[in-house]
């Protein structure tokens, strides 16, 4: 995973965001307990998380929590979702090939958190969007890496946005069973 992966992916997030911006984000996200404002300020959170992590190399779990203000519009928000994307790319641009950092499924390197950051993306937009049947369409090539990276044990083919889909219980795959529980597969590779 590159940081122009990462990019990709917040672009695709961010067109699909915004082509519901005008719409009531205190509906809940689809799938989750949580509205569509609560997701999306998850989602400029996590790319936060994994940017200033990644910068200081933690060992540990940071508390770092990046809260929206009270009354920022929906357009607000995706811009916010924009700009904690390219500061995730840049320090993980910087970040020498020996970076690791703490993550709370383990120690993983950049391009290990810049794949967690592309799942986070796609898929908490795709919760957002799909509140509204609107369908997220992101690079096909940017998902198949996720996927390599973050679920090797995903053997699936097909289209891997359908397959990421699958594999973290969004969606349905013909002739293979419902996901219900999943997770990250984050150590770094060689």
């Amino acid at each position: 995973m590159s940081p122009d992966d990462l990019r990709a992916a917040v672009a695709a997030c961010v067109t699909a965001l915004t082509s519901v911006a005008d719409q009531d984000w205190t509906r809940p996200a689809a799938g989750l307990d949580w509205t569509c404002l609560h997701t999306a300020e998850h989602l400029a959170d996590d790319l936060l998380y994994y940017a200033t992590s990644l910068a200081a190399r933690a060992t540990e779990q940071l508390r770092v929590w990046g809260k929206l203000e009270e009354g920022a519009t929906n357009a607000q928000v995706i811009e916010v979702i924009r700009a904690t994307g390219e500061l995730f790319a840049v320090v993980a641009d910087a970040a020498p090939a020996s970076a690791r950092a703490f993550h709370p499924a383990g120690m993983t390197d950049a391009a290990g958190y810049l794949a967690i950051g592309v799942g986070e993306a796609l898929l908490h937009s795709h919760d957002i969007c799909a509140a509204f049947d609107v369908r997220l369409r992101p690079p096909a090539e940017v998902c198949s890496r996720m996927l390599a990276r973050l679920m090797p044990h995903v053997t699936e083919g097909g289209d891997p946005w359908r397959v990421l889909l699958w594999a973290t219980g969004r969606g349905d795959l013909p002739g293979r069973e419902p996901v219900s529980e999943w997770r990250w597969e984050i150590p770094v590779r060689d």
